[in-house]
């Protein structure tokens, strides 16, 4: 009795954890999401600017650039998912070298509504967020990533 008492609790408590980060980065998108639609119909005079770090346990470093834009689309039966787009621009470093001239692009995703991340192939299921930054493990690869992400709410576009 005291066992499964003992893992009720346990799992009451992951439960509790979870919504409660959550609910900070549904807080923290939602200044964003707020930006984006204070501009008025034409939307093009406000930006929401993303800039995000990653680690690898291997020492490989990465930075990414976007500019992120509102898309929302009706969900069955009568839901809608809200999202932050955009195309990331993504300098890497390895081996002790610095960051590369080349790049590569790779689309943005950022549901709104779970925040889940998705940059090209990579996930951050569940990420958490503290001091107006978002942060979470990628799901990719043998070593997951660690990745910081910021956002900037501008009337200039940094990266067109």
């Amino acid at each position: 009795m005291t066992k499964k008492l003992f893992t009720f609790i346990l799992l009451l408590s992951g439960m509790f954890s979870f919504s409660f980060a959550n609910a900070q980065c549904k807080d923290l998108l939602k200044s964003h999401v707020d930006w984006l639609k204070s501009s008025g119909t034409e939307g093009n005079d406000h930006y929401v600017q993303l800039v995000f770090v990653s680690l690898a346990g291997t020492a490989v470093t990465q930075y990414g650039l976007s500019g992120l834009k509102l898309k929302t689309t009706p969900t069955a039966p009568y839901g809608v998912t809200t999202l932050l787009t955009g195309t990331a621009t993504i300098y890497n470093t390895g081996g002790g070298k610095p960051f590369t001239s080349s790049t590569k692009t790779e689309n943005v995703t950022i549901d709104v509504n779970t925040g889940r991340v998705t940059i090209g192939s990579i996930v951050i299921d569940a990420p958490q967020c503290s001091n107006m930054l978002m942060y979470g493990f990628s799901n990719a690869g043998l070593v997951p990533r660690y990745y910081v992400l910021t956002f900037l709410d501008t009337k200039e576009p940094m990266i067109k």
